[in-house]
Formats: structure tokens, C-alpha cells, sequence
């Protein structure tokens, strides 16, 4: 079974709504979450082989700072402002979106989340399980 997102960016401003092309991302798995944190740091396990990414969504319904596989020295930081994704694909990487998957380069075991306010993290993960 495969499963398809469709990612894309738009603009809306007083002179219009200028809109890129949304186009397809497929995988053949998906893992989707939506955890709630609380105010300080909450630590969530999330298993990512980010060899294997296609498509990464990541949102905060508050300002949070989030870790990857935290032990002290976290393999990669993601700074998110409330209800503002990061949206990543690998066939537009650099192009619509950042040039970097945001777990970073090492495969994922846990995230911690540490905010001011209490709230709940959402990600959706898109993967070829047979790259």
C-alpha cells in the first residue's frame, strides 16, 4: 500500500494570492503523531530512519524548541513558532523548502519538546520503507 502527501507554499497578500504548484509526495509508509507536552520538557519516542524520509511535517500549538535523540548533546534543534509548520520533501529540498530534513542526519529514536506553555506537537513522517 503506498501513501500520498501533497505538499505546496502560498502567498496571500492585498494584491492577490500568488500560489506554487502542490504537487505529490508517495511513500510507502506513513507515521503520523499528535502528543500533548507539557510546560518544561517532555521527551516523546518517535522512531525515523531519515535515510528513508520522503516527506516531514512538524507543528507546535505554542512556541517550543524540539531535540532529536537528546542524551545531553542532541543530534539536531528545531525552533518552532506556534501553529507554524516546517514542512520538508526530499524531491523539493532546497527548492520550496529547506535544502535539510530537520531530524538532521541521524536516524531518530526520541524527541524531547521543551516549552514556556503546555501544548501538543504534531508530526507526520513519510518514508520508503525499501530505499
Amino acid at each position: 500500500m503506498s501513501f500520498t502527501y501533497r505538499a505546496g507554499q502560498t502567498l496571500s497578500t492585498n494584491a492577490g494570492t500568488f500560489s506554487s504548484t502542490t504537487f505529490p509526495v508517495t511513500g510507502g509508509a506513513s507515521n503520523a503523531i499528535s502528543e500533548p507536552y507539557i510546560s518544561g520538557a517532555t521527551t516523546i519516542t518517535l522512531a525515523v530512519d531519515v535515510s528513508a524520509c520522503k516527506a516531514v511535517g512538524i507543528k507546535t500549538s505554542t512556541d517550543a524548541t524540539v531535540t532529536v535523540n537528546d542524551d545531553g548533546t542532541p543530534d539536531a534543534t528545531i525552533d518552532l513558532t506556534a501553529n507554524e509548520a516546517i514542512i520538508w520533501t526530499a524531491a523539493q529540498a532546497g527548492v520550496q523548502f529547506p535544502t535539510s530534513n530537520p531530524f538532521g542526519s541521524t536516524d531518530v529514536t526520541s524527541i524531547k519538546v521543551t516549552a514556556t506553555d503546555a501544548g501538543t506537537i504534531t508530526i507526520a513522517v513519510l518514508t520508503d520503507p525499501t530505499p
